[in-house]
């Protein structure tokens, strides 16, 4: 099979065409918002230990600010050997769920505990079914032997 060169240039050029209109299009389209119209996460939760926790701590207690507004949670700490924990969390109000995981670690100064990690939010329902993160942080500290504990969890979502 032989290709005249009037026919070779011409392919070659319909090829630097269609890579150049490519390659504008990539540089041409913008990033989206992670979550369009969605503001970021500010919540403040404020939980108690639940009576008969064993090895892993039950946390109830509530949640206020935004975007979800107010509702209850349930919060569940397994505690590691090396000063981490593992959280997992379900936010509820009459809109909907979310639920996540984080990773913390505690810092201990004095009779303080000083928590702080990394949060996700994996699974939603209801209003907040198509809510995700995994950039969430999760702060908070409270007494070493404190039964009341309010933590702070904030960072972008999408939906």
């Amino acid at each position: 099979m032989s290709f005249s060169p009037r026919a070779s240039a011409a392919r070659r050029c319909a090829v630097a065409v269609a890579i150049g209109a490519c390659v504008l299009g990539v540089a041409s389209a913008r990033p989206q918002p992670a979550a369009a119209g969605m503001p970021p996460l500010d919540l403040r939760v404020s939980v108690s230990l639940a009576p008969g926790s064993g090895a892993t701590l039950q946390y109830r207690g509530t949640f206020t600010g935004a975007p979800l507004g107010r509702g209850k949670v349930n919060l569940r700490t397994r505690l590691g050997g090396g000063g981490d924990a593992t959280v997992t969390y379900t936010l509820s109000n009459s809109r909907g769920t979310v639920s996540g995981s984080a990773n913390v670690t505690l810092s201990y100064r004095g009779s303080i505990v000083t928590y702080k990690g990394v949060a996700s939010i994996t699974k939603g329902t209801g209003s907040y079914r198509r809510v995700r993160s995994r950039t969430l942080r999760i702060s908070g500290r409270a007494g070493l032997t404190a039964e009341n504990v309010t933590l702070s969890l904030s960072g972008p979502i999408s939906s």
